[in-house]
C-alpha cells in the first residue's frame, strides 16, 4: 500500500477541478485545498523544519524564550523534543555548531522559495510535486540566498528590539523602539509578497523590495487580515501547550502560515504584476 493512510502517496492523482464547477468562497476554497493536499503540506513542512532547525533552536535560545518569559513574567517550557535538541546542537564543538547555523541560514531564502513555489501552485489549482520544492530552491538560488539573508538580519534585529522594548532593565527611547517595530512590522508585510513575487516574475532585487514595499500599502487590508491569522496559529501553535508545538512545528506549522500567506496575497500579485504584464503583451502582439 502506498503511502501511510493515503497521506504520503505523492504518486496517486489528485482529485482535479471540474471546470464547469462554481467558484467556491475564499473561505472554502482554501479548507477545500488544505484537506487536498494535506499529505504534501506535512511533508514540505518537514523538509523544510529540518533545513532551517539550527535557526529555530537560536530562535528559541536567544528570543523567543526571553521575549516570552519578559512579556508574560513567567519562565516558559518548550517541548521535550526542543531541549533534546537544544543538548545536542549546542554540545556540538563551536566550528561544527557555526557550520550548521552558516548552511541553515545560507538554506533559508533558497528552500522558503521553493516551498513558496508549490504553495501558490496549490493555491492557483495547478499540478506541484514535492520534489518541485527542491527543483525551484535550485532555480531561486542566488535570489533565495539575498533574501534568506535579509530574512534572518530583519527577524533578529526586529526581535532584538522588541525584547529590549520589553525588559525594564534597558532605558531604550520610545521614538526608537517604536520606530524599529513599525519597520519589523512593515517586513513581515513585505514578506508576504517577497516569495511570490521571486517564484512568479522575473525581477532584480531591488525590484522585488520595492514592489514588496509598495504592495504593502496598496494590499493592506490582505495584510493585516494574514497578520491576524498568523497572531491566532502561532497563539494555538507556541501558547497552549509545549506539547502542541512539539508535533506541530515539524508536521505543518510552516506550510500552514507560508500557505495561508500565498493564498490571501496571491490575487494581489496578480492583478497589480501578472494582468498587466499579458495585457501589455497582448497589445504587443507577443506570443503567450
Amino acid at each position: 500500500m502506498a503511502g501511510i493512510f493515503g497521506f504520503f502517496d505523492f504518486t496517486k492523482p489528485g482529485k482535479g477541478v471540474d471546470p464547469d464547477e462554481p467558484e467556491k468562497r475564499a473561505v472554502f476554497r482554501y479548507l477545500d485545498i488544505l484537506w487536498q493536499k494535506k499529505g504534501k503540506l506535512i511533508a514540505l513542512n518537514f523538509f523544510y523544519f529540518v533545513c532551517i532547525l539550527p535557526i529555530i533552536l537560536a530562535f528559541y535560545l536567544f528570543l523567543y524564550e526571553p521575549f516570552m518569559t519578559r512579556l508574560l513574567g513567567e519562565e516558559l517550557l518548550v517541548g521535550t523534543l526542543f531541549v533534546a535538541m537544544f543538548a545536542f546542537i549546542f554540545s556540538l564543538p563551536p566550528p561544527v555548531l557555526i557550520l550548521l547555523m552558516a548552511v541553515s541560514v545560507f538554506l533559508l531564502g533558497p528552500v522558503t522559495c521553493g516551498l513558496t513555489y508549490v504553495l501558490r501552485n496549490f493555491v492557483r489549482r495547478e499540478h506541484a510535486w514535492v520534489s518541485d520544492f527542491w527543483q525551484r530552491a535550485k532555480m531561486n538560488f542566488k535570489q533565495g540566498l539575498f533574501l534568506g539573508i535579509v530574512d534572518a538580519l530583519m527577524f533578529y534585529v526586529g526581535f532584538f528590539n522588541i525584547t529590549l522594548f520589553f525588559d525594564p532593565v534597558y532605558e531604550v527611547p520610545t521614538f526608537f523602539a517604536v520606530g524599529a517595530i513599525v519597520v519589523f512590522i512593515i517586513f513581515l508585510c513585505m514578506r508576504n509578497t517577497l516569495y511570490l513575487m521571486a517564484v512568479t516574475v522575473e525581477l532584480t532585487n531591488f525590484q522585488l523590495l520595492r514592489n514588496a514595499f509598495l504592495l504593502t500599502f496598496d494590499g493592506l487590508w490582505r495584510h493585516l487580515l494574514t497578520g491576524f491569522i498568523y497572531t491566532i496559529y502561532i497563539v494555538l501553535i507556541l501558547l497552549i501547550n509545549p506539547y502542541v508545538e512539539l508535533f506541530v512545528l515539524p508536521l505543518l506549522g510552516f506550510s500552514l502560515l507560508g500557505f495561508t500567506s500565498v493564498f490571501i496575497c496571491y490575487p494581489l500579485v496578480h492583478k497589480r504584476l501578472i494582468l498587466p504584464h499579458l495585457e501589455r503583451a497582448a497589445e504587443s502582439g507577443e506570443d503567450q
